[in-house]
């Protein structure tokens, strides 16, 4: 494919990736891994650019992982301009990383115009409200955001991709040695940082020994990340029986069977299932900063909501209460959108729920959802499907792409079914039910287990800091530096990078691009004077 066609598909699939429509498949197609599968079926270089987008994965690995991806930084636009610009100027994978890292934090503004813009939409949709214009307010949730995106988005890297592919070469043939080298060990401590994201994301300090458990397992045994995977399940799964007797044996339920029965209200299980893929498909498209998930929020309501209130004047203050600010984590906020329907069909089959209690169910849960599921979801689920298929992709298969982009939606959106169907079942009780039960906090610590395991392990495996220095005794005796260390410790100059980091973190706050702006000082010093 030419170079006009590489920036135009590039273009559009950044476009489709950012805009947020299908809320972890999004998230899936986002992700350097991914991107680097359809570069390579692009431009016919998959192995290039498989191997450019796991160097870019390790870097951004805890970037979208964080709570409400609050990390400034965009790893689409850093991967829809660095791999194809790689691939098509020959790049080394490291080179290639040193590209990207500007270009992701541009990213943090492009989406900051988009979600300023939004705000516009959510201001129509409020007079949409007022006549019950359920098609206006659909438009504003799903359609007039993503026109938006398009002139937003499209124009940046199309530019970008066509015009710098021989500006990339030149820069290439220019560059001397040492700063080549120091792209590369910055390439190699940039990962480094990913790693520090999501420990500090998992959190317990308590917990931080399992991290070096996968550390030392694979730097001493040698054990691959797939075979890792399978024993700290095994680890995580055996300690919450432990830790939680009761909670692991315990069901998830709400009240007596007596008090859980099938509704035979207005709705059934059709209409609580449209009102489910409208949220998923929508749940960050339409974010602003104004008032953040509240529009798609609304339109995900419609279906139930036409149901239940036939007159104008009530479905239209149903459509204006779900208007007001909301935000949670989407996939278990599921049991937050069931919860609503349930209330809004007691209200308009019973008229015992008054619309100020729906809203402040909404209100109180969000919060909470939101820390379970960003703890669970995104900073354990995620990192390590795409962690265990990294291998994959650095060696240049597009399964380590293509397989996370079908299991991190698939168990998502399972995930979020059953979280919104339960929560219509059992109404505001279930929420309830599932915290005193013990569950929800047994099923945090062993996945906080589990992904501080596989951290490690991956740290171990992925993160490539090595000093080539040496001295040159008498005798002709040569005492390198990195002999000594792996004696002592193997792997333990990443081991030091990544806690280094994460300390920082700890003492200072995650201020991403004062740790990013030392990272390429350190390397190119530590380059310039031989020392990495």
């Amino acid at each position: 494919m030419s170079t006009l066609g590489i920036a135009i598909c590039m273009g559009i699939y950044y476009w489709i990736a950012r805009l947020r429509f299908g809320y972890t498949i999004s998230s899936a197609l986002l992700q350097p891994a991914t991107i680097g599968v359809f570069v390579g079926l692009i431009t016919g270089q998959m192995v290039t650019a498989m191997e450019i987008g796991a160097a870019l994965q390790l870097v951004y690995l805890g970037v979208t992982s964080t709570p409400g991806g609050n990390v400034p930084n965009d790893p689409a636009l850093a991967g829809c301009i660095a791999i194809p610009l790689g691939v098509m100027s020959g790049m080394s994978p490291e080179l290639a990383v040193a590209l990207a890292v500007p270009f992701g934090i541009i990213g943090v503004f492009v989406d900051q115009l988009r979600r300023t813009t939004n705000a516009f939409w959510v201001h129509l949709a409020d007079k949409y409200a007022e006549d019950a214009n359920t098609a206006g307010i659909y438009r504003c949730a799903y359609l007039y955001p993503a026109l938006m995106g398009f002139v937003i988005r499209f124009p940046f890297v199309f530019a970008i991709d066509f015009l710098g592919a021989d500006w990339a070469q030149g820069l290439i043939n220019a560059l001397p040695a040492v700063l080549t080298h120091s792209f590369e060990v910055m390439g190699g401590i940039l990962p480094a940082l990913g790693f520090a994201l999501t420990i500090m994301v998992i959190g317990k300090k308590e917990l931080i020994p399992f991290f070096f458990l996968g550390y030392f397992a694979v730097a001493y045994l040698g054990i691959p990340v797939m075979g890792m995977a399978i024993f700290g399940l095994i680890i995580a799964l055996v300690l919450r029986m432990i830790m939680f007797p009761e909670a692991a044996n315990a069901k998830v339920t709400a009240a007596s069977e007596e008090d859980v029965k099938e509704k035979s209200g207005l709705l059934n299980k059709q209409d609580v299932t449209k009102s489910f893929w409208l949220y998923y498909f929508g749940c960050e498209e339409s974010n602003s900063y104004e008032r953040l998930q509240s529009l798609v929020y609304c339109a995900s309501m419609i279906p139930c909501l036409k149901k239940l209130y036939p007159k104008k004047e009530d479905l239209s203050e149903a459509l204006k209460r779900h208007l007001a600010f909301f935000n949670t984590e989407g996939t278990l906020g599921g049991v937050i959108q069931g919860i609503s329907i349930a209330m809004e069909e007691e209200a308009a089959t019973e008229g015992t729920v008054p619309g100020s209690a729906i809203t402040s169910i909404k209100t109180g849960l969000m919060g909470p959802i939101a820390g379970m599921g960003d703890g669970i979801v995104w900073a354990v689920v995620m990192p390590i499907i795409y962690g265990v298929f990294i291998p994959y992709a650095s060696q240049g298969s597009a399964l380590g792409g293509i397989m996370p982009l079908i299991l991190w939606p698939g168990i998502t959106i399972i995930i979020q079914y059953f979280m919104t169907h339960r929560g219509y079942k059992l109404g505001r009780q279930s929420i309830t039910g599932i915290l005193q039960s013990g569950m929800m906090q047994s099923i945090i610590f062993a996945a906080n287990v589990l992904g501080l395991i596989m951290m490690g392990a991956l740290s171990s495996s992925y993160i490539t800091i090595a000093t080539p220095f040496q001295i040159t005794m008498g005798a002709g005796n040569t005492l390198v530096f990195q002999e000594i260390l792996d004696a002592v410790v193997p792997g333990i100059l990443p081991l030091v990078a990544v806690f280094g980091i994460y300390f920082y973190m700890q003492k200072k706050g995650p201020r991403y691009n004062v740790i990013l702006l030392s990272i390429i000082v350190i390397s190119v010093v530590c380059a310039l004077l031989g020392i990495l």
